[in-house]
């Protein structure tokens, strides 16, 4: 069976693959054809571990978490299908047919939501739906997140295929709050007594954070369901 290489940003993504202990930037075992590596938010970061696993010699880059949605169409713990994935200079790199049909049929059987489409690339978290609605227009995409197209681009120099399994976290609607976003590290860890003072100066935040929240956790039951596809073996 081949090799898949997972890379996630944050250890409580990579926590719905595998409950063995996860150390950021070091690259764990989930089975014997899965391994996982949690290296951080970001361009830079995405790359840097997705190298690593091509160091490890795998036949599949996976690109593992949630995105924010940049239309209507996604809701909070829909499964995105990515068939074409968008970087912030324009470039375009496909996702091989035949390998999301066979998330498309998992998805299918399992009963699990999902909308079908492009993923573009943010250079930061967008916090509005404002900003949302820019990049869809800008780009045409679903979806966004940070690292999937740095990770395929690494997919691309290494010509080995890339699999997006991307969640939706936050609708069009849902905004991240400011207090989260200005005290979260690359790892997503929050400075909470900082977070916290940051939400007594703005205490509408409490609302956006309690209701990001709750999406968050809808997101994270997709994937945890999306973990048997991995652990199975595409294909």
């Amino acid at each position: 069976m081949k090799t898949i290489g997972v890379f996630t940003a944050l250890p409580i993504e990579g926590r719905c693959l595998t409950s063995g202990k996860i150390v950021p930037d070091n690259t764990v075992a989930v089975n014997r054809h899965l391994l996982l590596r949690a290296g951080g938010m970001g361009r830079d970061n995405a790359e840097t571990a997705a190298r690593a696993l091509i160091d490890a010699k795998v036949d599949l880059l996976v690109s593992w978490g949630v995105a924010a949605a940049l239309s209507e169409t996604g809701r909070a713990g829909d499964l995105v299908l990515v068939d074409t994935v968008i970087d912030s200079a324009g470039g375009r790199y496909t996702v091989k047919p035949e390998i999301l049909q066979t998330l498309e049929i998992f998805a299918r059987r399992a009963g699990i939501s999902s909308i079908s489409g492009a993923l573009a690339e943010s250079n930061r978290v967008l916090d509005c739906s404002e900003d949302k609605i820019r990049l869809h227009r800008e780009s045409g995409a679903l979806a966004t997140d940070m690292e999937t197209a740095a990770v395929a681009g690494v997919a691309d120099n290494a010509h080995i295929p890339l699999l997006a399994i991307r969640v939706i976290s936050d609708d069009l609607h849902t905004s991240v709050p400011r207090a989260v976003t200005r005290n979260m590290g690359a790892d997503g860890h929050l400075k909470m007594v900082r977070m916290l003072f940051s939400l007594c100066r703005q205490p509408r935040d409490l609302t956006a954070l309690v209701r990001l929240a709750q999406s968050f956790k809808k997101a994270r039951r997709t994937l945890i369901r999306c973990a048997g596809y991995l652990k199975s073996g595409p294909g």
